[in-house]
């Protein structure tokens, strides 16, 4: 089902109330004027904007002698009768409570109005917008070089918060610098993205997880993997391969005592992160995302191009 952003949050009292009348008489009550107990709102759905769908309606002091109405402005109607006699809500008001909920199904402004019996005793109404969703490629899009995307576009949300856990529990001990080095390479695409990468010790709260196995088959020569599952990125380092070592630590290239040489690890964590982001492997051997490691100094104008518009360049959600 579609989710739509708009609210549910309780309110103070509305004081907004309802004049009292004589109910009808009948055998358990004798014929008297008794006035019907003052039915005030509780609760109403705000203007204010969050992910909740559902929005409740709470009114205290409901009696059964006048059934409860809402209208949700979508042609939708909720009504119930409060269990309470006359006499408890008069005395208890907090205890007879009514609660009407109702879940818009679409996006627009719905004017909201609460009646006991035929009076209204509150309006209000609440704007329902579509919820923000990752960036996707629009009608007529035409790639441009430099970057591509892959399984329909960006994993998250413009300038959302990006829980990430690491799991150290199969770090290989020649690797005891690699979560410096993951913290370094979010840094790095914060900036680009807008994003917030936030770190979590709760690895169920985390949309972006980073974690050591060892890679055989398919990607037995790769230093990482990287990707999307469930809507959620991850990365998997190789403990099997030789650059994710402390051996080979930052951006710039890297030279060991034997003549050999590479780039930096951090953009192994980079590229591998992209990929969790939504980018794809290009063929331009001069971009990050080129899956064969280059001797770079920053990022590529397609790999800049590429998180600018799946990111940066959206606006931010209300």
């Amino acid at each position: 089902m579609r989710r739509w952003l708009s609210s549910a949050v309780a309110v103070g009292a509305v004081a907004v109330l309802l004049v009292g009348v004589a109910p009808a008489s009948s055998a358990a009550e004798p014929a008297r004027k008794v006035p019907v107990p003052v039915a005030a709102v509780a609760g109403l759905p705000s203007p204010r904007l969050d992910q909740d769908t559902t929005k409740t309606a709470i009114v205290t002091g409901a009696s059964k002698a006048r059934a409860i109405t809402v209208t949700w402005g979508d042609g939708a109607v909720s009504r119930e009768r409060s269990t309470c006699t006359v006499a408890r809500a008069t005395a208890r008001p907090a205890s007879c409570r009514v609660e009407l909920a109702h879940e818009y199904s679409s996006a627009g402004t719905f004017p909201i109005v609460v009646r006991s019996g035929p009076r209204v005793i509150a309006r209000t109404q609440v704007v329902v917008r579509e919820a923000p969703r990752p960036w996707s490629a629009p009608a007529g899009w035409v790639q441009p070089a430099g970057w591509r995307y892959f399984g329909g576009g960006a994993t998250y949300v413009p300038c959302s918060t990006v829980p990430w856990y690491y799991d150290r529990s199969a770090e290989p001990p020649a690797s005891a610098g690699m979560r410096a080095e993951i913290e370094g390479a979010l840094a790095r695409l914060a900036a680009e993205t807008g994003l917030v990468f936030a770190e979590t010790t709760d690895p169920a709260s985390a949309t972006l997880t980073l974690s050591w196995e060892a890679l055989d088959g398919q990607y037995a020569d790769a230093a990482g993997v990287g990707g999307r599952q469930r809507g959620e990125g991850f990365v998997a380092f190789n403990t099997l391969h030789w650059w994710p070592t402390d051996s080979w630590p930052g951006y710039g290239v890297v030279t060991q005592p034997d003549g050999s040489y590479a780039i930096g690890r951090g953009w192994l964590v980079v590229h591998e992160v992209m990929h969790a982001l939504g980018l794809d492997h290009v063929n331009d051997p001069t971009q990050v995302m080129n899956p064969i490691a280059g001797l770079y100094s920053d990022l590529g104008a397609g790999d800049r191009d590429g998180l600018r518009t799946m990111y940066l360049n959206n606006p931010c959600p209300v």
